[in-house]
């Protein structure tokens, strides 16, 4: 009897050293998969959610897709670039509602931007654990999860491909990195906020500036398809985007920015600041670019313009700060000294979010704004110290 008590023991013993070798050995799965699970949760607990984006814009678009199919290009019925409304049109074909149909592109483009950071990540530290942070802390930030998941937009769409860009870009596969940079502009113009960082390794000579010729090129593109189904010429290419930037009149729409201290109602404001916060965004290009030095660190390049050009440009909506949010998270897990930077953006954004996604001012949108202002100031210091590295 004892023979057989010791002998269950030692092989419970052996159980738990399996069990805990299964683990040492596949921990990183598990890790992953709990973050994953997690993150599903908190956004099918949002699916039910309709935003005013929702009601007066998606959902009016998304049932005439459903009814009309790709007829329904024929006809100019939306403010959104072609290849979002293409993969609305995708989703009509599966029979979900469009309030369904509407957040999983935006949940998929959660997952896939978080997995292209983890990519990235590791590429620059060769640390798993890093890597393995930046992939959770960006799935589980407050702003990724409610713009889909809540909101319904699609900034994770477009800025997902431009971490997919970076990723590129850090192996020096510029021509593939210009290239998918393009289908990010493709999506959302907002993806333009990070093209000085093109134009300045392209004006250096990292790769032929024709390089770039990509991007209008793709944009024309993926407006092809609606000339065949019998759409204008003339209400298709680039006007979606010049309807986006004269459509608002306001300084700031609730965004963070610098003009979140300005009076909207002034028309001083209004007039002279537009042409301010132009000719700043195109100052600190230019000093970017005249630095070659600078161009070294890509990833904070990124992160500081993703930050720097909508806090200094008017007319900027709250959710313009998304690809900030992702880009100095990644920003953050390669230089953790630098934790309080993501801090900032994302609290900054988060607190914008609120009046449109609540209904109520939580905090005055000035301190938000200091809080984006103290992020800009501390890239654009780290960038200063990039010119002191030999």
């Amino acid at each position: 009897m004892r023979f057989q008590d010791s002998g269950y023991k030692r092989s419970g013993h052996g159980f738990e050293e399996s069990l805990r070798y299964y683990f040492e050995l596949h921990a990183n799965i598990i890790f992953v998969l709990l973050i994953t699970t997690f993150a599903l949760m908190a956004r099918i607990r949002l699916l039910g959610f309709e935003s005013v984006d929702y009601i007066q814009c998606l959902n009016p678009w998304y049932i005439k897709l459903q009814q009309e199919g790709f007829l329904a290009f024929k006809e100019k019925f939306s403010n959104y670039s072609a290849p979002y409304l293409y993969l609305l049109y995708l989703m009509t074909k599966t029979g979900l509602s469009s309030l369904y149909g509407v957040k999983i592109i935006s949940i998929i483009a959660d997952i896939v931007m978080s997995l292209a950071s983890f990519a990235l990540i590791r590429r620059l530290t060769d640390n798993k654990i890093a890597a393995l942070s930046g992939y959770a802390l960006i799935l589980l930030s407050p702003t990724v999860v409610l713009n889909g998941a809540a909101w319904g937009q699609c900034d994770a769409v477009f800025t997902c491909f431009i971490v997919i860009a970076l990723y590129y870009l850090v192996c020096e596969k510029y021509f593939l990195s210009v290239l998918i940079y393009g289908i990010a502009l493709s999506f959302k113009l907002q993806a333009i906020f990070v093209l000085p960082v093109y134009v300045s390794l392209g004006l250096h000579g990292l790769f032929p500036l024709s390089y770039l010729l990509v991007c209008p090129v793709l944009y024309v593109v993926f407006h092809i398809p609606q000339i065949f189904v019998g759409a204008k010429i003339s209400t298709i290419f680039f006007r979606t985007y010049a309807e986006q930037v004269r459509g608002f009149k306001d300084i700031t729409l609730n965004a963070p920015t610098l003009f979140a201290f300005c009076d909207n109602d002034n028309l001083l404001v209004q007039k002279s600041f537009v042409n301010l916060g132009v000719g700043l965004a195109l100052t600190g290009s230019f000093l970017y670019h005249v630095n070659k030095a600078l161009c070294r660190n890509k990833v904070l390049s990124c992160a500081f313009f993703s930050v720097f050009i909508p806090y200094v440009l008017p007319r900027m909506h709250e959710r313009y700060f998304f690809i900030g949010d992702v880009l100095t998270i990644i920003y953050a897990c390669c230089r953790p000294s630098r934790f309080f930077v993501p801090i900032f953006v994302g609290v900054a954004s988060l607190l914008s979010y609120m009046p449109f996604l609540l209904g109520r001012t939580v905090l005055p949108l000035p301190f938000a704004a200091s809080l984006m202002g103290l992020a800009a100031a501390t890239l654009g210091m780290d960038l200063y110290k990039e010119l002191r590295k030999p």
